[in-house]
């Protein structure tokens, strides 16, 4: 398969389809598949993936989507690859300069199960780490994150929950990689990369105005909004103030009320400050505190 690196208007679709269809991709891991074991951990690997990381399946072209909508993409399913791979090191996480050396671990993931020594293993927790749609002038590239959403690294984005991007062109153009075995907030260590089968249901929203508003996720028991600043603390205060946003669109508040609620019920939280040049944030509200409509 050919994997992409941009989110490209231009390129040839992966796949063209109508709301409320369903499509399976597969992805390849971050590191561009080029560690499967630890021997392959050489410099030239390294530097390799140094200088071009994050492939992306896409673009998936949904016909209805027009700018100002919404895609709402549910994450059916997230079926893990055959290992997992993690690098410790400068550029690679954000405490690199304390290891004098890279160093790769990879760990074999069967039945869902991390195996990650021979005395310990964890349930896999697994998420899509990157996933976007693409902007109407810019070309970033696909280990970047922005209002499109992106390499957001967001531990939410995961199987049952319900990812919302605002559309720029036509068709939304999504991209999708970069999928994780597990990951803990802030993505400061880096486990584990791997490769990934996932299913999409993609659905077109008309009806509520995604001009200049950041990604949104619904999951069982929160609503979060998501977005990426070049420091933490900015990308959280845009958080809070989308976050506001979406109370006012869509749960009856006026902004007033909204800050309020949200100073009793809205959390801030990590989804990664590695080492890339923006950090990203969510801001979350567990479902039970929210009003009925």
């Amino acid at each position: 398969m050919e994997y992409q690196y941009t989110y490209n208007r231009n390129a040839k679709p992966f796949a063209e389809i109508n709301s409320g269809e369903t499509v399976n991709l597969e992805t390849e891991d971050a590191f561009r598949g080029l560690i499967r074991k630890n021997e392959d951990g050489t410099i030239d690997n390294i530097e390799k993936i140094l200088s071009l990381s994050c492939p992306v399946t896409g673009p998936i072209v949904v016909k209805e989507a027009k700018p100002g909508d919404w895609v709402e993409i549910s994450i059916d399913d997230i079926q893990c690859g055959s290992y997992g791979v993690s690098v410790l090191g400068d550029h690679f996480c954000t405490i690199g300069e304390i290891f004098e050396n890279f160093q790769t671990r990879v760990v074999p993931i069967e039945d869902g199960i991390i195996q990650f020594s021979d005395k310990l293993s964890f349930p896999a927790k697994p998420l899509i780490g990157t996933i976007g749609t693409t902007p109407a002038l810019e070309m970033p590239l696909s280990s970047l994150e922005g209002i499109f959403g992106g390499n957001m690294d967001c531990p939410s984005i995961t199987i049952g929950s319900k990812l919302r991007l605002p559309v720029f062109i036509d068709g939304a153009y999504i991209y999708v990689g970069d999928c994780h075995a597990i990951q803990s907030d802030g993505e400061i260590i880096n486990p584990f990369e791997m490769q990934a089968k996932v299913t999409l249901t993609i659905n077109v929203i008309k009806d509520k105005s995604s001009k200049g508003r950041w990604p949104r996720v619904i999951t069982a028991n929160t609503i979060e909004t998501v977005t990426s600043d070049r420091t933490f603390y900015f990308a959280a205060k845009i958080a809070m103030v989308e976050m506001i946003n979406w109370l006012v669109d869509e749960y009856g508040f006026d902004h007033i009320e909204a800050s309020y609620f949200c100073g009793m019920f809205a959390h801030a939280k990590c989804c990664q400050i590695g080492g890339n040049a923006y950090h990203t944030a969510r801001v979350v509200i567990c479902t039970k505190n929210l009003p009925n409509l």
